[in-house]
């Protein structure tokens, strides 16, 4: 007998999942499609679906999505009863008599009718914010191609996100929050977005678990590159609340950048003095574990300072102190930056003059030049009449590092303007001034001035040391016999640049009430500046009506003097044409230029008085 063969079972052949070229074959999202939610969102995440999923999307779902999203969960009651198919009410048959039985709807039958329907509702919804969140999901991962994102920008992508925006679902929130941060970045939408007015619908959010403010605040993040919308911002009251994040560590970061883009605008930088911003952001720095502080937040602490009253509550508590010995310990220079953003406010330089001696001895210890430049900068704003600074610079031996640093392109352009905004602090007092001119230090700053005469605020501050020695009786006659000041003082007189010709106007009006000598040449020159266009027009006139009665002069006879028109004027001056009118007005001038002690308008100076507030 043969043994039992063993039997051996039939291969089953695996099913196969089918093509997806099936899915333009008149499967669409409208009809009863086979294919689930989950296997679309695994094809839109892969590339190369896209442009397959494009024909089938961008049409049929851009389609679908619209109505769906018109729809309102707020729905009345109406509403509700039209969804529910008629629940609500029951039709009479044609022998139905009209009793008063009938009349009265039963309460407890309505209340089962609408908790019924209320149900009903609820989980159409449901089923909608599901289908919603795959159809913006599907959107999203195709929107990785510019061209389809311009078609669904045209189909109004933009308003529909923002429809959605009143939904209560949470995963939808988070994805259409997403969908609208990716599409931020192009300027079209932001346009469409703040004309939606998108700002006055994310406070809401904000107040919602912690995923989703996360990337709401990275949504306002990419609009708030937008001043309208910044605006928009402060409006609604997103201020104090941004400021509350400050302390989250998960939010921290994208705070910070945010702020830091409100508080480029002057208007809204006053706003932050009525929030807890200043300290909380003042002490993170203060408690910084590292060596550099953190670059987004200082560089809000350096915008805030610019403001009065910010920079008031920044030194508050002896937080001047701890900034300082911060600064010196890590030479961090963004904390000397904002510290010398602080100093710019004439209210608050009395609290700097403890630091004076520490900031004077870097000069001569620290090499970092970027360093050097904001400590610099920082004595240069300390004009007080209190303070000695020959005694400064002597105590600390700067003439030499200052004779140094003024010779042409030894050191950064950045530097030697520092220096030279510190000589015309320094040239304030009287023996300071006279210190200067003994160390030839004028003569350097001459030749500083010839090298950078293209640099309008290299000679503008240079000019303005000139103004302040020549105030002083005892220096000013070694600036206008010692030095060729008064030539070049002359030259720049005619300069394009506003404010070194109004700084240069002031220099020579001193210079003519102490020299007779330059008075004449500084009248006439004068003259001719303020009537050029008229010399100019005399002269060729002149020469053409000579060409014509006399013929083409000769080379010898046309090679006049050039100062021929200023020894005329010169006679004309010292004929006893000058009347005592003149001669007052000269006075008038001498007070002025004698009285003006301010330092003239440049690119470090602003205007940095409260402005009022966003209305």
């Amino acid at each position: 007998m043969e043994p039992p063969r063993r039997r051996i079972p039939e291969l089953k052949q695996r099913p196969k999942s089918g093509n997806w070229g099936s899915f333009h074959a008149g499967v669409g999202l409208q009809g009863n499609t086979a294919i689930s939610a989950s296997l679309i969102k695994a094809h839109s995440m892969n590339n190369s679906y896209h442009e397959a999923l494009s024909y089938e999307s961008v049409g049929s779902t851009g389609g679908t999505v619209a109505p769906l999203s018109n729809i309102s969960t707020n729905a009345s009651t109406d509403s509700l009863s039209g969804l529910s198919g008629g629940t609500a009410s029951t039709p009479q048959t044609p022998g139905s008599t009209d009793g008063g039985a009938m009349d009265r709807p039963d309460p407890r039958k309505q209340k089962d009718d609408y908790d019924k329907i209320n149900k009903q509702f609820k989980l159409f919804a449901r089923k909608q914010e599901q289908l919603l969140r795959v159809a913006f999901y599907l959107l999203l991962n195709i929107a990785e191609n510019v061209k389809l994102e311009e078609k669904m920008r045209k189909k109004h992508i933009v308003r529909m996100l923002l429809k959605a925006l009143e939904r209560q679902n949470f995963d939808l929130l988070v994805l259409v929050v997403t969908f609208l941060k990716k599409l931020a970045i192009v300027r079209d939408n932001k346009d469409e977005m703040c004309e939606l007015n998108i700002v006055e619908k994310l406070p809401r959010l904000l107040q919602s678990q912690k995923d989703l403010v996360q990337m709401t605040l990275k949504l306002l993040f990419n609009l708030s590159f937008d001043a309208r919308l910044r605006a928009k911002m402060i409006r609604v009251g997103l201020l104090p609340k941004l400021v509350t994040f400050l302390s989250d560590d998960k939010h921290h970061g994208i705070v910070t950048k945010i702020l830091y883009h409100m508080s480029l605008d002057d208007k809204i930088k006053s706003m932050f003095t009525y929030t807890d911003c200043v300290p909380v952001v003042v002490d993170l720095l203060l408690l910084n574990l590292n060596q550099r502080s953190d670059p987004d937040l200082i560089a809000l602490g350096i915008n805030l300072a610019l403001n009065r009253r910010n920079a008031a509550m920044m030194i508050e508590n002896n937080r001047l102190h701890n900034l300082m010995s911060r600064a010196f310990k890590c030479q961090d220079t963004m904390i000397m930056k904002m510290i010398r953003n602080i100093s710019v406010h004439d209210t608050l330089r009395m609290h700097f003059v403890d630091f004076v001696g520490d900031l004077a001895k870097i000069l001569i210890d620290c090499g970092d030049e970027e360093f050097t430049v904001e400590c610099l900068g920082i004595l240069g704003n300390l004009a007080l009449a209190d303070l000695d600074y020959s005694q400064i610079i002597h105590n600390f031996n700067l003439i030499p590092l200052i004779r140094n640093m003024l010779v042409p392109g030894k050191y950064k352009d950045d530097l030697v303007l520092e220096m030279v905004v510190f000589l015309g602090t320094c040239a304030t007092d009287e023996s300071c001034a006279m210190l200067l001119c003994k160390a030839d230090v004028m003569l350097s700053l001459i030749e500083l001035l010839k090298a950078k005469q293209e640099d309008d605020e290299m000679v503008l501050q240079i000019v303005f040391v000139f103004q302040q020695v020549l105030r002083h009786e005892s220096t000013r006659c070694y600036m206008i016999k010692e030095t060729e000041s008064p030539a070049y003082l002359i030259d720049l007189m005619h300069d394009k640049n506003a404010e070194i010709r109004k700084v240069c106007d002031l220099c020579l009006d001193i210079i003519a009430i102490t020299d007779s000598e330059w008075a004449s040449r500084i009248t006439v020159e004068k003259f001719r500046n303020h009537n050029s266009q008229w010399l100019s027009m005399v002269d060729s006139q002149e020469s053409v009506d000579d060409i014509q009665t006399y013929g083409p002069m000769e080379d010898d006879e046309s090679d006049l003097n050039a100062y021929l028109t200023s020894d005329y004027l010169d006679q004309l001056y010292h004929s006893g044409a000058e009347s005592n009118d003149d001669a007052d007005s000269n006075k008038n001038r001498s007070g002025s230029a004698m009285s003006n002690y301010s330092r003239p308008v440049s690119r470090y100076s602003r205007n940095l008085d409260d402005l009022e507030t966003v209305a």
